[in-house]
């Protein structure tokens, strides 16, 4: 991946919840070193969609 949008990044984290997974469990700060420019809606976007997924699985 040499050029990645951050709506190609959106995409490819939207279809992968191992990728979702492991950006939830880190701190914001590292997650701002990992993502090239996070956006807030992502970060939300990730935490509604793993709460929901949570609730279902119980």
């Amino acid at each position: 991946m040499k050029k990645c949008s951050t709506m190609d990044l959106d995409f490819i984290i939207s279809k992968s919840y191992y990728l979702q997974e492991l950006l939830l469990n880190l701190p914001e700060a590292r997650l701002k070193e990992v993502l090239i420019s996070p956006r807030r809606e992502i970060v939300e976007n990730l935490k509604k969609h793993l709460r929901i997924m949570a609730e279902m699985n119980n």
